[in-house]
């Protein structure tokens, strides 16, 4: 198997924090590397040797970062990507930059590289009772009594083979109907606010971070047959600017947002004064160590939580206010 090595700049006080996110976002190890911690140990050792090679030296002379590896398919181009938001999101709630400058690279040479190799992985499946998600590249019979998700996923996260994002196209089966005017937070590639569109949705309010959301959106919703009317799709931040989650609707049905941790921690001190009477926050993209820490903030915010599922290590949670 062919391995791609990620890297996220910090600084020493950003190591443990960064660390946290990098494991939850999927990586299964981490390496540190801290200029510090090493004349940290020279200074702290010097009885023991008289010279220290030159090369040694330099070799250790680098930006403190955090390095994982990952597996160069589809699951390893998710973990980088979700890596990518965190950081970011990191970035946006670090106004003194304690973090250092949180900039996340990989030794693939480019992003599209990257997805050339995982494509032949990634074939079409169902999933639930009514979907079928299947690559924009792939032609096939459609089985019957399924809809149809064509996707392509550009530069963002989101191909519906993780299984945070499995849980919640199940669930979206059992919440979304006619009547659903539905807001997707942290969209992606939207393959969740597609879904909802695709399994009848009144409306849909798509948003992320990444200003690439336009392109990968809107080239998705060709390839659905979607005319866009009842589909809105803006890029920001919502914990910065909260207004963004009012467009042709002030409440919502159901809300989704397929994430981390932290930022449905922050999501659920704001989404219940977007959400219809009885309306449904749909949240995944938690590691099991952090499942009881989001469950209490739905808690504390107001919610109920109506369902509780876990798949792989990863949880979801749906509550209602």
């Amino acid at each position: 198997m062919n391995w791609s090595e990620i890297t996220v700049y910090t600084t020493k006080e950003g190591i443990d924090e960064v660390s946290r996110i990098v494991l939850e976002c999927g990586a299964e190890g981490i390496v540190i590397e801290d200029e510090s911690d090493f004349l940290d140990f020279l200074e702290n050792n010097r009885s023991r040797w008289d010279y220290v090679d030159d090369e040694l030296m330099q070799s250790k002379h680098c930006e403190t970062n955090i390095k994982t590896y990952v597996p160069c398919d589809e699951n390893g181009f998710e973990i980088f990507k979700s890596i990518e938001r965190a950081a970011d999101e990191l970035k946006k709630t670090d106004k003194e930059a304690r973090f250092g400058r949180l900039k996340v690279e990989t030794n693939q040479r480019d992003d599209s590289e990257w997805k050339d190799k995982w494509k032949e992985y990634f074939k079409p499946f169902c999933v639930g009772q009514k979907l079928y998600i299947c690559p924009a590249w792939i032609e096939g019979d459609l089985p019957d009594g399924r809809s149809e998700v064509k996707l392509e996923t550009g530069q963002l996260f989101g191909t519906g083979l993780h299984a945070t994002t499995r849980l919640c196209l199940d669930s979206l089966e059992s919440y979304v109907n006619a009547d659903t005017d539905l807001l997707d937070l942290g969209t992606g590639s939207g393959i969740l606010a597609v879904a909802a569109a695709k399994l009848g949705a009144k409306s849909v309010r798509a948003i992320d971070i990444d200003d690439g959301v336009y392109k990968t959106l809107e080239n998705n919703l060709k390839l659905n047959d979607l005319d866009g009317n009842n589909f809105e799709i803006i890029a920001g931040d919502v914990l910065s600017n909260k207004k963004i989650m009012v467009g042709k609707n002030e409440k919502y049905d159901v809300i989704v947002a397929n994430i981390v941790a932290d930022v449905i921690i922050a999501l659920s001190a704001i989404t219940g004064e977007f959400l219809k009477e009885n309306g449904i926050f749909m949240v995944s993209g938690i590691i099991d160590e952090r499942a009881d820490e989001v469950r209490s903030a739905l808690l504390n915010n107001g919610f109920t939580v109506k369902e509780h599922r876990s798949l792989d290590g990863w949880n979801q949670f749906v509550a209602s206010k």
